[in-house]
C-alpha cells in the first residue's frame, strides 16, 4: 500500500484514488498508514512533496512555480502557504532564528503576512519588482540587483544597525585573505585557466566573472578565466555537452547537483565522462546550492575554503 502511495505523490488525486490505486478500501489505507507512518495517507504524501520540493529548490534551477507542477499541485499561492509550513533551516542558522517569521516563498511572498508584520523597512531584490508598488504602501523599500555584490549589501546592512565596524572588519579580514591566497594560486596554477560549470537537464552553463560566484574565483582569487569566457557581458553562457572541450580549462569547478535524489543527472555523467581526469585536467565536483546560493560572508569565505583546498591541497 506504502509503495503505491510513494509512486504516485506527484499526482494530484484525491485519498479514495490512492485507496484505488493501492487496491483497498480508504479505511484500510488509513488504518495501515495510521500503523506503518503514524500519518494519515494525504499527510504522508505532502511530506514527500515537500521534501521533493526542498530538494529541487536547492539543488535545481527550477522555479518555484515548476517545482509546484511537478509535484501536482496548481495553485501556486497554495503550494508556497504550504511549503512555507513545511521549510527548515540547517542547524547552523536556526539558533538565530528565534525572532523570524516566515513570510511566504523566495518568489511568492505572502503579502498579506507582510502587511500585517507591519515592517519599518522591506529589503528585496529586483525579482520582486512586480510586487513594488503593494511593498512600497506597507513600507520604504530597499531593492538590490540580483546578483548585487555581498560586501555592498553587507556595508549598506552595517550602516542600518549601527554595526558599520564590523561590517568593515569582515570585508577587511576577506580582502586580506584573498589577496594573500591569489598570491599562492598564481604560483600554482602558473597560466593554468579554471572554469565554474554547471550541468543542466541538456546543457553545460559556463560562467563568467559577471556572475556574483564567478567574481569570488576571478576577480577576489584572481583565477585565470579561459578564453572562452573571457566576455563579462553576461553572467553564463549556455553551451552543448559536445561543445565543453573548447573551454579548454585545466581546472573545472564543477556546481553538482548530486545531493538532489541521491544521484547525478545523466548530463553530468556526461560531463565528467567527457573531461576524464588526469593531470592535465582536473574536476573539482562542489555542491551547486551552496555555490549558488552563498549571499553572505559566512558562505563566500565557504567557497574560497574549497577552493584553497581543491587547488592548494590545503585542508
Amino acid at each position: 500500500m506504502v509503495d503505491a502511495v510513494v509512486s504516485h505523490y506527484r499526482q494530484n488525486l484525491e485519498l479514495k484514488e490512492l485507496a484505488a490505486l493501492a487496491g483497498c478500501s480508504v479505511r484500510q489505507l488509513q488504518r495501515r498508514f495510521k500503523q506503518e507512518k503514524r500519518l494519515g495517507p494525504m499527510e504522508y504524501v505532502i511530506q514527500l512533496r515537500m521534501e521533493s520540493a526542498s530538494r529541487m529548490l536547492r539543488h535545481t534551477d527550477a522555479s518555484i512555480g515548476e517545482i509546484a507542477y511537478k509535484l501536482g499541485y496548481r495553485d501556486m499561492y497554495y503550494f508556497s502557504r504550504a511549503f512555507s509550513r513545511e521549510l527548515s533551516f540547517p542547524q547552523s542558522l536556526r539558533a538565530g532564528l528565534h525572532y523570524t517569521k516566515l513570510l511566504g516563498t523566495y518568489e511568492y511572498p505572502d503579502l498579506p503576512a507582510v502587511e500585517r508584520l507591519a515592517p519599518d523597512l522591506i529589503i528585496c531584490t529586483e525579482v520582486h519588482e512586480q510586487y513594488l508598488e503593494r511593498l512600497s504602501g506597507i513600507a520604504p523599500v530597499l531593492m538590490f540587483k540580483r546578483n548585487e555584490n555581498w560586501q555592498t549589501i553587507l556595508s549598506l546592512f552595517g550602516e542600518l544597525t549601527g554595526k558599520r565596524a564590523e561590517a568593515k572588519h569582515i570585508i577587511a579580514d576577506y580582502l586580506r585573505r584573498t589577496a594573500l591566497l591569489s598570491e599562492e594560486l598564481a604560483t600554482v596554477l602558473a597560466g593554468k585557466s579554471v572554469a565554474l560549470i554547471r550541468p543542466l537537464d541538456s546543457l553545460v552553463r559556463v560562467h563568467s566573472a559577471a556572475h556574483r560566484t564567478g567574481a569570488v574565483l576571478y576577480s577576489d582569487l584572481g583565477l585565470p578565466v579561459p578564453l572562452f569566457v573571457a566576455d563579462t557581458s553576461d553572467t553564463a553562457y549556455h553551451i552543448s555537452v559536445e561543445r565543453l572541450p573548447a573551454v579548454q580549462a585545466s581546472h573545472y569547478f564543477l556546481l553538482s547537483n548530486g545531493l538532489m535524489q541521491d544521484g547525478i543527472s545523466a548530463t553530468e555523467q556526461r560531463v565528467l565522462g567527457m573531461l576524464g581526469g588526469g593531470e592535465e585536467q582536473r574536476v573539482h565536483s562542489v555542491d551547486a546550492a551552496t555555490w549558488i546560493g552563498s549571499y553572505g560572508p559566512l558562505g563566500i569565505n565557504g567557497i574560497v575554503d574549497q577552493v584553497e583546498q581543491a587547488l592548494l591541497g590545503v585542508t
